[in-house]
């Protein structure tokens, strides 16, 4: 897995390194979304609404993906100035990646439960499960995280 991240750094530098992340990480989330919660969910409720609860699972996937990138943005800054070789502290920079680094962990670990336990309860809704199964679904989801 550091050959990859390795190589994309390499090949995009710091200005699409967090695109690449996204793109990966939609890769990833998407297929898990898909086949471990939307899908069983709407087998489960017998429904047929296989392509809404995709899309729906594709909008949230990428929303998702969204919130876990795009606002860590800004504590990456430093390290983008600095592989431009624009005056910028190499401990600073450094920092600044450990801080991004911890603050994006944390807040994809407690983002993805979240939003598993809300996709869950949206899925099921558009299943038509009822009211008691739509608790169940997202306190299910929220435990597995």
């Amino acid at each position: 897995m550091d050959r990859i991240w390795q190589w994309a750094w390499d090949r995009y530098g710091a200005r699409r390194y967090l695109w690449v992340s996204a793109v990966m990480a939609l890769l990833i989330s998407l297929p898990v979304y898909l086949v471990f919660l939307s899908v069983p969910i709407i087998a489960f409720e017998k429904s047929g609404r296989v392509v809404d609860a995709t899309v729906v699972t594709l909008v949230a996937v990428l929303m998702l993906v969204c919130f876990m990138i795009l606002p860590n943005r800004r504590w990456i800054r430093l390290v983008e100035q600095w592989e431009a070789g624009h005056n910028a502290d190499r401990a600073t920079a450094l920092k600044a990646t450990y801080s991004y680094a911890r603050r994006a962990t944390s807040q994809t670990v407690w983002g993805t439960g979240v939003w598993a336990a809300l996709l869950a309860v949206v899925v099921g809704a558009i299943a038509g499960a009822p009211c008691s199964r739509l608790i169940q679904y997202g306190t299910s989801a929220q435990s597995s995280e």
